[in-house]
């Protein structure tokens, strides 16, 4: 729903309750708990963990409440975990909808390999993990956006851009210093749309699909610029360096998997209940992601609502002390 969509339905559950009717609202937002609700009751897998009301109903205590439970605490929820068996807790897990789709994947292959033995062969597995290369690369970039809150609809139009600059230095007869600067070159590149990227959501406050579809658009047509028709053949040197393997799997799979994704199990997975897990989900994203995640987050955040029907717009307190500031309308 847009916003004025969401204005329209509070203000008639607003009158509703000034009629003397009671309503229960169901919602994981917990900013738009804050914003409605007199009494909050936080459930986590089933049970309620937390009965709040008055001037605990805060966007702090209800986010604090889940976490605390999900944790596994000695609360009703933790009781009720351990009684739980190790096949229910995988199931409700991070990684069961990978499973999922692996499975799947599976599936597709056995009945393919079924129709054409060939393409379980080492030839066919090679060529297409080499064409599966560079959307591993690019998943695990989306992975750090994705923790981080955000949302990059740019990627498709940065790597074709850059594939049109490497195309005049990666060419057959020019030297390693001058595929060293194409290298260089589609690095700034990129970094330049980042900052673009980053100018409009944390300056400009855009949305991030706003902003990274402002950029999509702005980064295909430097790319048609370089490159208005297909031309500039990748040199055969380079081609080898890329298409060489270990075994059946290309290096570039290993390299893919190998650094990107220790650097992102290491903050979902091993610390994925600590500060320093939760924090690394928020690094980069407005004061209000921090404590939907678990995080810290010195911005103000907003306190017992003041107005009847939008719940982002409340009188502000710093979430360091609970010294309310003067009683002015603010925007969360």
């Amino acid at each position: 729903m847009d916003v004025g969509a969401r204005l329209e339905i509070y203000e008639a559950m607003r009158a509703q309750t000034d009629a003397g009717k009671g309503i229960v609202l169901l919602s994981s937002d917990a900013m738009e708990l804050q914003g409605l609700c007199d009494r909050v009751e936080v459930f986590s897998r089933g049970s309620v963990v937390r009965s709040l009301s008055g001037d605990e109903v805060t966007e702090e205590a209800i986010t604090g409440s889940a976490l605390n439970a999900s944790a596994g605490s000695g609360g009703p929820s933790g009781r009720l975990e351990a009684r739980r068996n190790r096949w229910t807790r995988f199931r409700g897990g991070d990684y069961f909808p990978a499973l999922l789709v692996a499975v799947v994947c599976l599936a597709f292959a056995a009945f393919t390999w079924t129709q054409n033995p060939l393409f379980l062969g080492g030839r066919n597995l090679s060529g297409t993990l080499m064409l599966l290369a560079p959307l591993a690369v690019v998943s695990f970039a989306q992975l750090v956006v994705v923790m981080s809150g955000g949302f990059d609809l740019s990627v498709g139009s940065v790597m074709s851009m850059t594939v049109a600059i490497l195309s005049y230095y990666a060419q057959d007869g020019q030297g390693a210093g001058t595929l060293v600067n194409g290298l260089l070159a589609c690095l700034a590149a990129a970094a330049v749309a980042g900052a673009l990227n980053a100018a409009m959501i944390l300056w400009a406050r855009f949305s991030p699909v706003l902003a990274t579809l402002v950029t999509f658009i702005l980064v295909q047509g430097v790319a048609l610029l370089i490159r208005p028709t297909p031309d500039g053949m990748i040199g055969f040197d380079v081609s080898q360096v890329l298409s060489s393997a270990l075994g059946p799997v290309p290096v570039t799979i290993w390299c893919a998997w190998s650094v990107p994704s220790r650097g992102s199990s290491h903050c979902v997975s091993r610390h994925r209940g600590s500060g320093f897990g939760r924090s690394a989900r928020t690094p980069a994203g407005p004061a209000g992601w921090a404590p939907t995640c678990g995080g810290r987050s010195s911005a103000p955040t907003c306190s017992r609502r003041c107005c009847p029907a939008w719940p982002g717009c409340c009188s502000t307190r710093s979430s360091a002390s609970a010294t309310p500031r003067p009683a002015e309308a603010t925007c969360c």
